[in-house]
Parts: structure tokens; sequence; C-alpha cells
């Protein structure tokens, strides 16, 4: 299920059943456009399988990516 985590109520739609993929550039300036621009404020990490190079990536490489675009590295 794609949503955001929002206090105002609403339907949730689904957008697909395969998962996104993407390299950690643009997963960075996904999170900071959604963050930066729609108002997001929390983000749940959800990786299609559970596989700690995958975790050690999107903390070493997307996270900080996505900090330094949104001015907060």
């Amino acid at each position: 299920m794609v949503g955001h985590i929002t206090d105002a109520p609403g339907e949730v739609v689904l957008k697909g059943e395969t998962p996104i993929r993407a390299t950690a550039a643009q997963w960075a300036e996904v999170i900071a456009h959604l963050a930066g621009d729609v108002g997001f404020d929390s983000f749940v990490y959800w990786p299609e399988s559970a596989d700690a190079a995958q975790l050690t990536a999107w903390a070493r490489e997307v996270v900080p990516a996505a900090r330094d675009l949104l001015g907060k590295g």
C-alpha cells in the first residue's frame, strides 16, 4: 500500500503491487521532495527483503543525501 502518515482522513488508494526500485540518489530526491514540497514529516522504511546490505545502504547513502538536499545535513 502506498500512502502517507497524516492526521487528515481520506481514502487510501493502492498504486500498484510491485516494489518501487530506485538508486540511492533517486530515493533521496523522492524523500526530499515529499518532505520539502509536499509536507511529509514521517517515513517508514519497508524494504522488499530483509537484507542487511540494503538497510546499510539506506542508512549510509539515502538518509544523508536526503538530509543534504533538504539543507539539514
